[in-house]
Parts: C-alpha cells; structure tokens; sequence
C-alpha cells in the first residue's frame, strides 16, 4: 500500500469506531484484477448495475458550487454527504462549513472508497472527529450501528439540527434506495433523542442552541466553581 492510504487509514483509525474490521475489508480490496474503478480522460468512472457511472459532472467545480448555493460561510450545519469521491465537493464544503459543524459521509461503493483512499490525501477530513464516514462492508450489523451512533446526541449536534441538509450529487441517483435508508435510520435515531428532552420540539432547539452558546458562562458558573477539583 502507498503512504497516502496508509496515512488515510492511521487517519480513520484514530477518528472513527471500531475501524479495525473496517480497515481489513478494505485490503481485500483489489483495485487492479476487479476493474470497478476507471479513471478516464473524461473523468472518474465506477461500476455498479452493470454499468460505468461518472462521479461527478464535466464541471465539477461548477457542480459544487451549485449543490453548497445554500451554505453560509463559517455558519454551524449538520450535514449527510452521499459520497466521498467529488473532491471539488468535499473542499469547498469543509471551507464553507464552521468548525463546530458535523459531517456524516456515506459512501455506497467501497471500490470507490479505496481508490480515494489510496489516490487523496483526507487529513482535510479526518483530522478532528468533525467528520464520520459510513460504507457498506461484510458486518450488516455493525454497519447498522454506525449510523445509529452518529445520531446520538452524544456526538454534539443538538445545536445544529436547525441547519440540517442531506447533500445527494446527481450520480447518486442509482443508490436511491440506499440513500433513503441511511437518512431515515438517522434521522430516526436524532428523533428519539430529541423525544427525551421534551414535548415541544422548538422549545428543546432552542435550549440547545442557547446551552452551546452559553456553556462558557455555564462552566465558570459559582456552582460548577464550588465542586472543581473536589471529587
């Protein structure tokens, strides 16, 4: 394996969970002898159905552009990405996008997850855990698990969910089905979360929000002050 991958993977490793099972489902991957992965002069290819498809369109940049036309600069946003192969994408999202903001990137081909692996350097991505990624591999379940994990309030989006987006690139159409799935499991898991903190869902936004706001004020409060260092 070349040092880009292998950065990648230490990358994956240290950010994401239980990558390890993950990280050897993906070296038995061969690139060469399966042909699911053609980078052409008219652009990056894979094949699934039967057929080759284009990652992105003739104009990626322009692509991107168009697909973040909502996106304020520096504003917090909670984000589902189908795909991790347009680059021009991932770049200028992650520009966009503050750093508070939360990414889950799913990626339906796990060819393509490797030939980005071993072509792209994603330190842009994975160096903070700002940044999940979930693919499909042999553990069904595990995979399942993954996506309700990063649904839970635990990974901080409480503040976010007023700026929810699924971002879907126009060659994703084919994985309909697939896409429409990972959504609903995600937002499923954010809904039972939120029913916990109450009956009223603009009230709990709200408090959220003002809490993420506020938690300077909140960690240097006289009662938080009064137990520091005590137990």
């Amino acid at each position: 394996m070349n040092s880009i991958y292998e950065k990648n993977i230490k990358l994956l490793a240290k950010n994401l969970p239980n990558f390890e099972k993950k990280a050897d489902f993906l070296n038995t991957i061969d690139l060469e002898s399966s042909k699911m992965i053609r980078n052409t002069p008219d652009g990056l290819l894979y094949f699934d159905n039967n057929q080759y498809y284009r990652v992105t369109s003739r104009y990626p940049k322009e692509e991107a552009t168009y697909m973040l036309r909502e996106f304020q600069e520096k504003r917090d946003y909670l984000v589902v990405l189908f795909g991790i192969g347009h680059m021009e994408l991932l770049h200028e999202m992650m520009q966009l996008v503050s750093a508070e903001s939360k990414i889950l990137i799913f990626e339906p081909n796990p060819y393509l997850l490797k030939y980005v692996l071993l072509n792209y350097d994603l330190s842009f991505l994975f160096e903070t855990n700002q940044v999940g990624l979930v693919f499909e591999y042999e553990d069904e379940k595990g995979f399942e698990r993954e996506v309700l994990f990063y649904s839970s309030i635990e990974m901080g989006w409480g503040n976010l969910i007023k700026n929810f987006h699924v971002i879907a690139p126009p060659n994703s159409y084919h994985y309909n089905e697939k896409c429409k799935d990972i959504v609903t499991r995600f937002i499923s898991g954010i809904s039972s979360h939120i029913k916990l903190l109450g009956n009223c869902l603009e009230d709990i936004l709200n408090g959220q929000e003002n809490n993420y706001k506020n938690i300077d004020a909140i960690l240097e409060s006289s009662k938080l002050q009064d137990i520091k260092d005590k137990f």
